[in-house]
Parts: structure tokens; sequence; C-alpha cells
């Protein structure tokens, strides 16, 4: 795709807009250049042309039609991965090879994924207490579906939607984070190189304020996907009351790692900081408060410091890179203010939080004697810091990691099997994870509880999500 220019793709049509958005490279700090912006009317436009073709071309279609699309919108990713690639760590300024092994392919295993399930779709029959009636069941899609998507995992996550939503017979509109829109604006050129309808999928780049907000409140948008903060989702559950849209997000997490004495810790240590710092710790299921048992806290955060002072980070391009840097210079600031604040509150800096240019690079920091009360253990802070806490027995482990307004995923570390089944029941989390952390499959259900949301992505429940149910009632005269 090209930069610098001020023209969208919209039904099938090109559009040129007044306003556009800059593009900044968090490698270098640098603009690199310009995107449209697509305001009000053009989500109007947006809107129609989705409802058209929902209501047209898209729903006429028969599920094995709607499946050969999908799947040549995953070969189209497949053929142009590399690109994609370094496309997303230009943008996004993660690690080359963290694109190229997770991101990208993750969209099109998602689009594969999800076009076997158009031709499994059915209702049920069900006997009614009624004589001389016959009642079936069908699911059917839900309609125009707008998806606001974040920046860090930025075209995956308009996938992982996406894909489930178009399986399932929606019309989509994707409004990426302004941040990072490159992908996911050539994701809709892929789309129309596959074939999909005008309308279908269209990509309306644009600021949350604006376009996401216009997306939000339009009545004619059935759904709402929303992945990001808890202010910007407060906000949209509060647009979306217009014609009460159903809503899908997911907002986040604290997520406990809990370490017991009896666990493997040379298998556990990598996992630990991979659960931490992977992808700059900007990621919602990152593990940054970890819980240790009492007796092993001493070894377990030497090594920890160690593992973590020994992270390699640089720009995306360079050799052996673990680490890239944070998404904007107000970000890793407000990264860094998290590192000072714990530091003003009494807990310990061990290691990292220094900060170096001309990209937006900070060192993965880890701080100890922390206490649950304090900010930087309550609060999501989207950046490379975990703080460690103790704790004496399970009954307190499992208060601790609980003590927190999220709910999103845990990891538990522990040889002992019937420890692990009863941390798995008694955590208030949509996924747990046993002597591992950061698994995720398409297959596999992924969301949260509490505050970090509702609603599923991957797997069965995904499609679900993107259906709703029809009783049809007969009566045989």
């Amino acid at each position: 795709m090209s930069l610098g220019t001020n023209t969208l793709r919209l039904d099938g049509k090109s559009i040129r807009t007044n306003d556009t958005l800059p593009v900044m490279n968090p490698a270098t700090g640098e603009d690199v250049g310009r995107i449209p912006e697509a305001g009000p009317e053009l989500v109007d436009q947006a809107v129609a042309a989705a409802r058209h073709a929902l209501t047209g071309p898209w729903r006429d279609m028969t599920p094995s039609e709607r499946s050969a699309f999908l799947h040549r919108l995953a070969d189209l990713v497949q053929a142009e991965a590399d690109d994609l690639a370094r496309l997303e760590s230009t943008d996004n300024g993660k690690p080359l090879w963290a694109s190229q092994v997770i991101d990208i392919p993750q969209v099109a295993e998602l689009f594969r994924y999800n076009a076997g399930w158009c031709t499994k779709l059915h209702g049920d029959t069900i006997p009614p207490s009624w004589p001389g009636h016959t009642v079936w069941t069908a699911r059917e899609p839900v309609g125009v579906v707008a998806q606001i998507t974040p920046w860090n995992f930025p075209m995956m996550m308009a996938a992982r939607n996406a894909a489930p939503a178009l399986a399932t017979g929606n019309t989509v509109i994707l409004k990426p984070s302004e941040l990072t829109s490159l992908t996911t604006l050539r994701l809709g050129e892929l789309a129309e190189e596959a074939g999909f309808p005008p309308g279908v999928i269209t990509v309306l780049p644009g600021r949350g304020e604006v376009t996401g907000a216009a997306l939000a409140a339009h009545r004619d948008v059935d759904m709402v996907c929303f992945t990001g903060g808890q202010d910007a989702a407060r906000s949209v559950v509060k647009a979306s009351a217009c014609n009460f849209k159903k809503l899908h997000m997911e907002l986040g997490g604290k997520n406990p790692v809990i370490v017991f004495a009896d666990a493997d810790l040379d298998r556990a240590i990598p996992e630990i900081v991979g659960a931490a710092f992977s992808n700059a710790g900007q990621n919602c299921a990152a593990g940054t408060r970890v819980i240790v048992e009492q007796s092993i806290r001493d070894e377990l955060v030497g090594r920890l410091a160690d593992a973590t002072g020994q992270m390699r980070v640089g720009a995306p391009t360079e050799e052996n890179i673990e680490m890239g840097p944070l998404i904007s210079s107000d970000h890793r600031d407000r990264v860094r203010s998290y590192i000072e604040l714990g530091q003003s509150e009494g807990a310990e800096l061990v290691v990292g939080g220094e900060t170096s240019g001309p990209g937006y690079f900070l060192t993965p920091a880890l701080l100890t004697n922390a206490r649950p009360e304090m900010r930087f253990m309550r609060e999501e802070i989207f950046g490379p810091v975990a703080g460690v806490m103790t704790f004496t027995d399970e009954e307190e482990a499992t208060a601790l990691a609980n003590d927190t307004e999220y709910g999103l995923t845990a990891s538990v570390w522990s040889e002992n099997a019937g420890r692990a089944h009863r941390m798995a029941k008694s955590l208030q989390t949509g996924v747990v994870w046993l002597n591992c952390h950061n698994r995720f499959d398409v297959a596999v259900p992924f969301g949260g509880v509490k505050q970090s949301g509702h609603g599923r992505d991957h797997g069965l429940e995904a499609i679900m999500e993107f259906t709703s149910t029809k009783a049809v009632w007969l009566d045989h005269g």
C-alpha cells in the first residue's frame, strides 16, 4: 500500500478525504507518511454500504461460497506474509521475527479456521409442548459489525473478530488504531483482491474520538467489538445505548503469575520473563503481578533479575532482539511514570527502567517489595513493568491473585497436580495456564471476566458471539 494519500476505498470506489493522520515509526520517532482519516460523513457512507451488502449479495451467498472467500483471503495473506510482517513491525515496533512467526501466520489461520465454520452452522428441532406444532431454530448474523481495534497486535486483532463475523454472514467495518493502521488498510485491499463484494469489509482509519465514536453511536450498526482501555470502553457503552447494540469487549488485564515453592524454576523463569515483557509488555495477557511463595522469593527474584537484565532491546530488524520500542513517546513517558510511582510507594527497582532513543525504547523493569495496594500493582500499565510480592500458603496466593478489578488470565507454576487444579478452579479469570503462559490457539476460547470485559474470541464461542438465534413455530393446522 502507498503512504501519503488521502484516498480511501469505500463500497468499491476510491473516496478522497480532507483529513489525514501521521504514521510514526516507533523505532526511530520519524514521521514516515500519512493516511486518510474517515470523518462522520464517511462513516455514514460505510455503514450504508455495509447494510446494502448485508441484505443483498453477502446474504444471498451459500455458506460454501462465503467459505471460499475466507480461504482466498487467507491465501493472499500467506502469499504476502513477509511484506505484511515488515509493514507491521515498521508501524508497531515489534521485532520482525515476532511479526513473521506470530502475528501474520495467525491472521491467515484465523480466516482459514473460521472458513470451516461457514458450512457447519445449524439450528435445532425442538419437540414443543403444543400438539400439532413443529419448532425449529436457526442461527442468523447479527448484522453490521463495527470493530474498534488496538495498536498492540494490529492485523491479528482485526482478523480475530472479522473472521468469525464474516463466516457467520455479517458485514464488517474495521476501525484500526490511528497509531497502527497500515496492515489493516492492506487487509482491506486484499479483501478486494479476494473478490469480496463491496461493503462486506470496509476499513475506516481514524481517531477513536472521531471515527470510533461515530461508529459506536450509529443507529445502523448492530454490534460493536472493542478492544482497549476502560475509559474508552465506557464511552463506547454509552454511545451504544442509542439502539442497544450488542457489545463484545476485551478490556485488558492485570494478570497474576503464581509461583509455588515446588515449581520447576528452570522451566518457569524464561516463561515468566516472556509473560511480563513479550511485545514490550504491550499485551493484555501480560503476567505483570508475580506472586511467589516466600521460601523461594530470593532465588526467584535473583534469577528473574538476571534474565530480565539480559533481554536484548532494539529496533525491529536488529539481530537477535527480544523486545522493540514502545508505541509512542507519550506511552513511554506514561510507563516510566509507573516505575517512578512504584518506587515512591516503597517498591525497589532491581533492574531496568532505562530509556534511550531516538526511538521510544525502555528496558524491561522488575520491582520487588511490592504490595497489593500499590497503584502500579493494581492498574494496567501496558508496558514492560513487573512487580513481585510474596505469599505463605495457597489460600493467600488465591486471595492476592483475585484482588483486582480485572480477570483476564493467570498462570500457576507448581509440580503438584492437585494444587494446580484447585488453583485453576479458584482463580477469577477467563483463562488459566498451568506451568505455561501465553498459549493461544484459534480453536480455544479467550476472554475475561469482571472488568476485563465480556464475550469470547476464538473457537465455537466466537462463532456464537456473531449470531442470533431465531425460533420458528409451525402450526400444522
